[in-house]
């Protein structure tokens, strides 16, 4: 059985080696970016997401939002030109990857299980293929022909076309590597804590900031959890219907 200390214990590593506060405990993780060298790098990977959450905010009026006004995410301060929304949507992609690993640990002959082993499991397609999500993929593209490659007009327009289905890969790439990222970021945690996988409906998952060299991640374990799958897990003892005491 699990002794219990603190109600809510901070597990963390940063990189290769674990962050302690001067108590012992671990406070915080931090997961590196996967930098890409091809199309878009991460601070317009991050622009992407950015203006997608623009566009859903204003609802049936985003086509006219004045691309003046779009929220860019510069790489040489990605922690401070990054929007709330976008640390948000980071937030949302690691508690898909708690779901997913919970669900794959607990239920067998889930859904998610079966696609996962049948090579079929994409949880990125459905957003890349959002007509929002690839106008704001547009916007990045277009951007980053007039600054990069001097285009403007028609011609940055055809070009940006052009790279548009190599963008969407990179982009679902991205999205997927960070719910996989995430859900090997919590079995760490849980060897690092000596859980069960029972034990993953007890971590409690967080976002804190985003900068150039990854998420900085905090992860809580709910001992209270922890407590109660322990007394699940112990079987109560048969009842032979008579009192040994009593011969």
């Amino acid at each position: 059985m699990h002794t219990m200390t603190s109600k809510n214990r901070k597990l963390a590593c940063e990189n290769l080696a674990e962050k302690q506060r001067p108590n012992g405990q671990l406070e915080t993780m931090r997961v590196q970016w996967k930098n890409p060298k091809e199309t878009l790098n991460v601070a317009e990977m991050l622009s992407a997401l950015a203006i997608y959450h623009e566009f859903k905010k204003a609802g049936d009026n985003w086509q006219h939002i004045n691309p003046k006004r779009l929220p860019w995410v510069i790489a040489r301060d990605i922690r401070n030109t990054t929007p709330s929304s976008v640390v948000n949507g980071v937030n949302e992609l690691f508690q898909k990857g708690l779901e997913i690993l919970q669900e794959a640990w607990t239920d067998k002959q889930s859904d998610i299980v079966k696609n996962i082993e049948s090579g079929d499991f994409d949880p990125a397609q459905e957003f890349i293929e959002d007509p929002i999500m690839i106008n704001a993929l547009g916007e990045v593209l277009m951007r980053h022909m007039r600054a990069k490659h001097g285009r403007k007009g028609t011609e940055a327009y055809d070009e940006a076309r052009r790279l548009m289905s190599d963008a969407k890969d990179e982009l679902k790439k991205f999205i997927s590597w960070c719910i996989q990222r995430a859900s090997v970021e919590y079995v760490q945690a849980i060897r690092i804590r000596g859980l069960r996988q029972m034990d993953i409906n007890a971590l409690k998952v967080k976002v804190l900031s985003i900068d150039q060299y990854g998420p900085v991640v905090q992860i809580e374990v709910d001992e209270e959890v922890v407590y109660l799958n322990d007394r699940k897990e112990k079987k109560p003892e048969k009842d032979t219907g008579s009192d040994p005491m009593y011969g």
